[in-house]
């Protein structure tokens, strides 16, 4: 029954569909929720889930990924999709949705990284990121939404998919590199406003 339970919060909080979780709160910005909920959808979650599900079908994976050694081709198809839904957002000239696939994209490509020589909780990192964009957004009032942490760690745990160390620092460099990817932009977004203005 434990196990079960973990498989199901597994699947329910796996980052592709959290990406998806947030998009009422982020249509509460935007303009154009449709057109912003469309990119979402596609490029964060339908995009960089279909080839996991079609190897996984084929037997030539598991659905979550599990062997560190066959990570790299899906981290590398999402982060193309990622890219390509940033672009698309800003084309479209949306407002929140461009840095909310920006931290997608930093934080996938973190974690690309860190999986060549060592296996990270891609769970704990779909969650924390996201949920961390949200609080620096929208206000402090979503922390709350940090409390998914707590079954999503024991999920990843009593599945035995990742030791404590996995599970934290999934959680850690994924709000390590929001915080710095929405700072940064902040920064960037200020500096050309700066020299629009001196201009």
């Amino acid at each position: 029954m434990g196990r079960n339970l973990a498989k199901l919060i597994s699947y329910v909080t796996s980052a592709p569909l959290i990406a998806i979780y947030n998009m009422p709160i982020i249509c509460l910005k935007e303009q154009n929720c449709l057109v912003a909920s469309l990119i979402a959808f596609l490029f964060l979650t339908f995009f960089p889930v279909a080839p996991i599900i079609h190897d996984a079908r084929k037997g030539k994976t598991d659905i979550f990924v599990t062997q560190r050694g066959k990570r790299l081709k899906f981290f590398t198809l999402t982060i193309i999709n990622h890219f390509i839904g940033f672009l698309l957002s800003l084309f479209f000239k949306l407002k929140v949705l461009p840095l909310y696939i920006l931290c997608y994209f930093t934080v996938t490509l973190t974690i690309l990284v860190i999986t060549l020589k060592w296996k990270i909780s891609v769970h704990t990192a779909g969650v924390a990121g996201p949920m961390t964009f949200i609080v620096l957004f929208f206000g402090f009032a979503y922390s709350l939404l940090y409390l998914l942490l707590i079954p999503v760690a024991w999920a990843r745990l009593k599945m035995k998919a990742h030791t404590r160390a996995q599970v934290i620092l999934g959680a850690v460099v994924a709000v390590l590199v929001t915080f710095l990817t929405v700072k940064c932009s902040e920064i960037g977004t200020n500096t050309l406003l700066l020299e629009i203005a001196r201009n």
